[in-house]
């Protein structure tokens, strides 16, 4: 309850800091459009980094280890499989 409730302020923080760092475009071609400022896009950053901490969105998942390398020795068997493969279907059926 206390992880939702600090996104939650975060993203209040984040809403209050997006029209400042992306700034509606101009209503009429005279306007002379405002550039983001840097203090809201700092907050942003800052807010943007804590929720992906949260998230934990950095983190690796342990479920998708890295899988174990085939030796030698096995991929020559798989690859003599493969190629008495081939010869039976090379081969015509003599049934």
């Amino acid at each position: 309850m206390v992880r939702a409730l600090v996104v939650s302020r975060l993203e209040m923080i984040w809403r209050a800091c997006e029209p400042h760092i992306l700034p509606p475009p101009p209503e009429t071609e005279f306007d002379i459009p405002r550039k983001p400022d840097p203090r809201f896009v700092e907050a942003g950053i800052r807010v943007n980094d804590r929720l992906i901490a949260l998230y934990g969105l950095l983190k690796t998942n342990p479920g998708q280890e890295k899988p174990e390398e085939t030796t030698t020795v096995e991929v020559e068997q798989a690859l003599a499989r493969v190629r008495a493969l081939e010869d039976r279907l090379r081969t015509p059926d003599q049934s």
